[in-house]
């Protein structure tokens, strides 16, 4: 239980007894940023009337099932994760980007990821108001399609998770310029 307006109040004092705590971040600048993150959601709260509430209104207050997530092709970051993450850290938010968000809009149920055999999926669609979109990006819909973008022959890859094993979609070292999908090992 993450007591935003707890942490919003802490004081170096708090900071000190933190960083000397077995187990805890022992970085300075992360405890900082998840007190100064929690001044930033009750800002956000003040003016939004809950967190839940901004977010949503990022995204139209639907859930949005990605052409392609269903068949398990999930990016590790989008076009909207991109933009919340800018959002956010306009507003003074730290060690938030684009993949961490990206996993926290799955986890809150703004972007429906789940597998389309997954019960999860049609539950999720049934029960709460959703739209379905195209990807948004170039490196998204390359991924989609199966494709390389000019993006991402300039060495990007995009990790995902597959039965236990890690993937990556991009070119592998060793096979020159062939785009595909590369086992890279156990989860």
């Amino acid at each position: 239980d993450f007591d935003f307006d707890k942490i919003a109040a802490f004081q170096a004092a708090d900071v000190e007894r933190i960083l000397h705590t077995p187990g805890m971040i022992q970085s300075l600048r992360k405890v900082n940023a998840v007190i100064q993150n929690a001044r930033c959601v009750q800002a956000i709260r003040q003016e939004y009337g809950s967190f839940s509430e901004y977010l949503w209104s990022l995204c139209g207050g639907k859930t949005i099932c990605y052409v392609g997530h269903e068949q398990g092709r999930m990016p590790a970051q989008n076009a909207l994760s991109v933009r919340v993450s800018a959002a956010l850290k306009k507003r003074g938010m730290k060690y938030l980007g684009p993949v961490t968000v990206y996993a926290h809009l799955q986890a809150c149920g703004i972007i429906n990821d789940h597998l389309s055999s997954c019960s999860r999926y049609a539950w999720i669609n049934a029960q709460y108001p959703t739209c379905v979109r195209e990807p948004e990006d170039e490196k998204e819909a390359a991924f989609r399609y199966g494709l390389p973008s000019a993006k991402m022959l300039q060495s990007s890859h995009i990790a995902i998770k597959k039965c236990g094993r890690i993937f990556s979609y991009g070119f592998s070292p060793d096979c020159g310029d062939l785009p595909g999908v590369y086992q890279h090992g156990p989860a």
